[in-house]
């Protein structure tokens, strides 16, 4: 019996067109299944999924892509809907299903993510080092929300699948100018797809193999990805928008703030790329500069800012894989049609898992100060409320009536308020003129923040409610 069921499974390793045998497959596919639905089922706990639904909701109201937001009356510039497909999506997904559809949104990006790791990865290398690979990239997509962030990255690993494969066959990707589109209509860090074919020409001229037509037709590439960001119904000024905002106090509301090197994320992004680059040096194949590239784009990106680290995943999974495959001295098996069906079907299983556990889920909300509702309700229209900028685009979206000093969307706001706004919520010398310039009678705040105590204390405003995260504070 054990050599008819050797026999039968050799057979259909050949059949599928790959040495690796089913019941490795599956022992290998269950564990990375499990550990995608681990990563992409929680509870709601980015605030710009709010940001999102709403924005989406308004577009769909007025279909104007350059507008000033009602409920911000302290902002000093136009709201650009540069993410308005996202937004659209967001806001249908939250109308039809509720929190839960926001849940179930980011669960099918991160497992779209995670076929994608494992597809680049797996043209690098064996099952098991491609696996690890993919691990490491997922660990680094931790951070990742309910925003449209999410989705750009998902298009950032096409993207670094399109130039891999134009580096290694010199085949300009134009099929990567329409994906830069839909990215450019979904989140700002669409600029990454040009940058990264920047990059990757660069290496390649480095390496002497790219000759002068092939160089026009990279830079053909790169250039129309760029035009056809400007073909988006925000028209060319979209082109500039990600470098809209303001230096330093900008950076903390909007969260693009330098990785902080001791965060798990950054440190095991930040460590793949040095081994990686201090690898290369002490072998004795010299790796190709385009490669070269990649690493050290991947952690100048990762030192740079937090946030940016799932971008430098990215770049780095294919790359670790190939390390990985390297130190096992033989060259990777192609995948054959068992490892492709089977990588179907877990996508399959996991999103319907997903959606399985979104809703319950979605009754547990971490960052929104939801059990405030009945007293924020009662407050009278135009109430204006101090509140923390991170909970500001849950108050916007359920309680529209009120009205917010800022929110965490600081390119709105002029660069001197950004400032007085954040030194007022660490309660610095001056606090007090700037909650009396605003206008604000109501105070919704993390519990024990510098400002809501010193509101209590040397104000004298009350605290209406008060739970194990926010207080809500009213003026006598």
């Amino acid at each position: 019996m054990s050599v008819i069921a050797r026999t039968k499974s050799v057979a259909l390793d050949k059949a599928s067109g790959s040495k690796v045998p089913p019941r490795v497959v599956a022992a290998v596919g269950i564990p990375v299944l499990l550990g995608v639905v681990g990563v992409a089922v929680r509870p709601i706990s980015d605030p710009g999924a709010w940001t999102a639904v709403r924005e989406g909701g308004l577009l769909r109201q007025t279909w104007q892509f350059v507008a000033r937001d009602p409920a911000s009356p302290f902002a000093s510039a136009d709201v650009i809907r540069t993410e308005w497909a996202g937004d659209l999506v967001a806001a249908f997904a939250h109308d039809t299903w509720g929190p839960a559809g926001l849940i179930l949104l980011r669960a099918v990006a991160l497992v779209a993510l995670a076929v994608l790791f494992l597809w680049a990865a797996r043209g690098e290398a064996d099952l098991v080092p491609a696996v690890i690979a993919t691990f490491v990239g997922l660990f680094g997509a931790l951070s990742l929300g309910e925003e449209p962030m999410t989705a750009g990255v998902v298009l950032a690993m096409v993207s670094v699948i399109g130039w891999r494969g134009g580096a290694a066959g010199l085949r300009p990707p134009w099929w990567l100018v329409p994906v830069v589109w839909v990215w450019a209509s979904t989140h700002s860090s669409w600029v990454v797809g040009p940058l990264l074919g920047v990059v990757t020409a660069a290496g390649l001229a480095l390496d002497g193999r790219l000759d002068r037509p092939t160089a026009r037709r990279f830079a053909a590439v790169i250039l129309a990805s760029i035009a056809a960001a400007a073909l988006t119904p925000v028209g060319p000024r979209l082109l500039l928008t990600p470098f809209r905002g303001h230096p330093g106090e900008s950076g903390v509301l909007a969260g693009w703030t330098p990785a902080d090197i001791t965060n798990p994320l950054a440190l095991l992004t930040a460590g793949a790329a040095v081994l990686l680059l201090a690898s290369w040096l002490r072998t004795a194949a010299r790796p190709t500069w385009w490669k070269v590239a990649h690493a050290g784009t991947a952690l100048a990106i990762t030192l740079s800012f937090g946030r940016a680290v799932p971008f430098a995943a990215c770049l780095l999974v294919p790359l670790v894989a190939e390390g990985l495959q390297a130190l096992r001295g033989t060259s990777a098996e192609r995948p054959g049609r068992l490892e492709g069906r089977a990588l179907v079907l877990g996508a399959l299983v996991g999103v319907v898992v997903c959606a399985g556990l979104a809703v319950p889920l979605s009754h547990v909300d971490r960052d929104a100060p939801a059990a405030f509702r009945s007293e924020l309700s009662r407050l009278p229209s135009g109430t204006v409320v101090f509140g923390y900028h991170q909970t500001a685009s849950w108050l916007l979206l359920f309680e529209p009536q009120l009205q917010v000093v800022m929110d965490a969307r600081p390119e709105l706001y002029a660069p001197a308020d950004v400032t007085a706004y954040v030194s007022a919520l660490r309660a610095e010398p001056g606090w007090s003129e700037v909650v009396d310039r605003s206008g604000a009678t109501v105070a919704l705040l993390p519990a024990g923040s510098p400002l809501g105590t010193a509101l209590r204390e040397r104000r004298g405003w009350r605290v209406v409610r008060a739970s194990a995260d926010y207080v809500l504070l009213a003026a006598r």
